[in-house]
C-alpha cells in the first residue's frame, strides 16, 4: 500500500520520484521506464498503421484526377492492355508486354511511351509511365519523372527545365510510385508507392474496369448500355465504383510500405527516447556534482532510476495529446519530459541558499 502512495504521488510530485528512486527496488524504476517508452511510442506507431493507400486520393479536391483514372481504365480495356501480377522465383511481380505498351502510346504527347490524359483545354494534366527497371535502376527512372525529366537519361523534358505539376503513376516490374499535383504547382500534394505482394496472383489491373451494377456488368464509362434512360445514374455510380477499385488496389500496393514505414518510425523513436531518459539522468547526476551540494551523494544508478521514476508522466500525458495532435506526436514526450526534469532540478534538486 505505501508503495502504490508512492507511486501515484510520483505522477505529480518530483520529491516522490527522488524517493523512489534512491529508496525503492530497481525494478520499480525498470518497469516505470519500461511503460513510459511504449506509452510514448504507441501514438506514433497507430498513427503510421493507420495510414492507408488510398489517402492518395483523399483530397477535398482531386485535379481531374477521378476522370483521368477512369479514362486511364478505359483506355486498358480500349487498347487490351494486361497488366498482370505474375510470380516467380524472386517474388510477385507486374507482368506487361513492353513492346505492346511502347507500340500503342506513340502518340505525339507520348515522348517518352506513357500514357497521357488532356483536360479540357488539351493540356496534360495526367501521366502513367511503365518501365521493366527494377532496383537502383528503377529509383532513377522514378527520380527523373518526378523531376520532370527524360526518365532514360535525365535530360530536361523542356527547353525551360520546369519542375513537375503534372500528376502521374509509374508501374514498374516490382514497385508503383505516383504522385499527384495541382495543376501549375511544383509541390506534391499527395503520394503513393508500394509493390504487387499483397494483390492477388494473377489480378489484371484491366479488370478494375468491370462493375456490376444491379445485376448488370459494366466494362466502360463509355458502355453502350449507359445509354439507357438511367444511364446517367448508372455512369455515375460506375466512375465511383471504378475509383474506389483504384482506392483498394493502392491500400495493397501500400500495405508493405506501410508497415516498413510503422516499424521503422517506431523503432527510431523508441532509440530516441530511451537516449532521451538516459540522457535526462545523465544531466541529474551532473547537476548533483557541486562541491558543495548535499545531493552530490546521488549515485549514478540513483540518478537514472529517478529519471525512470519521472518519466512516466511525460509518456501518459504523450499518449494522449499523442492521438490529439497526431502531427506534433513526434515532439511530445521530448518536450514534456525536458520540461519536468528542468522542473524537478530547479525546484527538488535546488540546493537550500
Amino acid at each position: 500500500m505505501k508503495n502504490f502512495k508512492l507511486i501515484m504521488k510520483s505522477l505529480i510530485n518530483n520529491d516522490a520520484c527522488i524517493e523512489g528512486g534512491r529508496t525503492k527496488k530497481w525494478y520499480f524504476a525498470v518497469i516505470f521506464v519500461f511503460l513510459a517508452l511504449v506509452l510514448s511510442i504507441l501514438p506514433i506507431m497507430v498513427t503510421s498503421l493507420q495510414a492507408q493507400g488510398s489517402d492518395f486520393t483523399s483530397l477535398n479536391y482531386l485535379y481531374n484526377y477521378d476522370n483521368a483514372i477512369v479514362a486511364f481504365t478505359d483506355h486498358l480495356i480500349d487498347s487490351d492492355i494486361s497488366m498482370v501480377v505474375s510470380e516467380d522465383d524472386d517474388g510477385r511481380f507486374l507482368s506487361v508486354d513492353q513492346t505492346n505498351w511502347e507500340a500503342i502510346h506513340n502518340g505525339e504527347n507520348s515522348t517518352f511511351k506513357q500514357y497521357v490524359h488532356l483536360n479540357n483545354e488539351d493540356k496534360i494534366d495526367f501521366e502513367v509511365y511503365y518501365t521493366n527497371m527494377v532496383g537502383d535502376d528503377f529509383i532513377g527512372y522514378y527520380t527523373n519523372v518526378s523531376q520532370n525529366k527524360n526518365p532514360l537519361d535525365g535530360t530536361p523534358r523542356d527547353e525551360a527545365g520546369t519542375a513537375r505539376s503534372i500528376s502521374y503513376l509509374i508501374f514498374g516490374r516490382e514497385r508503383m510510385v505516383g504522385q499527384l499535383f495541382q495543376p501549375g504547382n511544383t509541390t506534391a500534394l499527395s503520394s503513393v508507392s508500394g509493390d504487387y505482394v499483397n494483390l492477388e496472383l494473377g489480378f489484371d489491373f484491366k479488370s478494375l474496369a468491370t462493375v456490376v451494377i444491379d445485376n448488370v456488368t459494366y466494362i466502360t464509362s463509355h458502355d453502350a448500355q449507359f445509354s439507357e434512360d438511367d444511364g446517367a445514374l448508372k455512369a455515375e455510380q460506375y466512375r465511383r465504383a471504378v475509383i474506389e477499385k483504384w482506392n483498394t488496389a493502392y491500400d495493397n500496393i501500400y500495405y508493405n510500405t506501410k508497415m516498413i514505414t510503422a516499424r521503422d518510425s517506431t523503432l527510431i523513436m523508441l532509440g530516441v527516447d530511451a537516449l532521451l531518459i538516459f540522457f535526462m539522468g545523465l544531466m541529474i547526476f551532473i547537476l548533483t556534482r557541486g562541491k558543495r551540494n548535499p545531493f552530490r551523494i546521488y549515485t549514478f544508478w540513483e540518478t537514472q532510476k529517478i529519471a525512470y521514476w519521472a518519466s512516466f508522466t511525460p509518456s501518459l500525458l504523450a499518449l494522449i495529446l499523442g492521438f490529439i495532435f497526431t502531427e506534433y506526436a513526434v515532439m511530445i514526450f521530448v518536450m514534456l519530459i525536458g520540461i519536468r526534469i528542468m522542473w524537478m532540478s530547479m525546484k527538488s534538486l535546488k540546493p537550500a541558499m
